[in-house]
C-alpha cells in the first residue's frame, strides 16, 4: 500500500492529524521595498553574492530569532546571531 492510499484509508476511518496554527505574531510588517540587484546576474565564484535569512524558535514562552548570512555560490553558512529581538 503506498502513502497516498495509506493517508487516504485512515482519513476516511476518522483519523487525522490536528494541525495547531500559531496565532503568535512575531513580525511587524514594513513597507519598504528594495530593487532586486541579482535578478538574471549568474553567480560564478564564492563570495560574489550573500543573502540573509530569518527564522524563529520558541523556547518556552520566550521567541528567538536565528540570522543565517549564507553565501550563495557554495551555501555555506558565513555567519549567524541568535537574539530575543529582531534589531540586532
Amino acid at each position: 500500500m503506498g502513502r497516498d492510499k495509506f493517508c487516504e484509508l485512515f482519513i476516511s476511518l476518522g483519523y487525522r492529524v490536528v494541525k495547531h496554527r500559531n496565532y503568535q505574531r512575531t513580525t511587524i510588517p514594513g513597507h519598504i521595498r528594495f530593487p532586486n540587484y541579482i535578478a538574471g546576474m549568474s553567480v560564478t565564484s564564492p563570495h560574489q553574492v550573500v543573502q540573509s535569512d530569518i527564522t524563529y524558535f520558541s523556547v518556552g514562552q520566550q521567541f528567538y530569532y536565528l540570522v543565517f548570512i549564507i553565501d550563495v555560490y557554495t551555501k555555506e553558512i558565513l555567519g549567524y546571531n541568535v537574539s530575543e529581538h529582531l534589531r540586532v
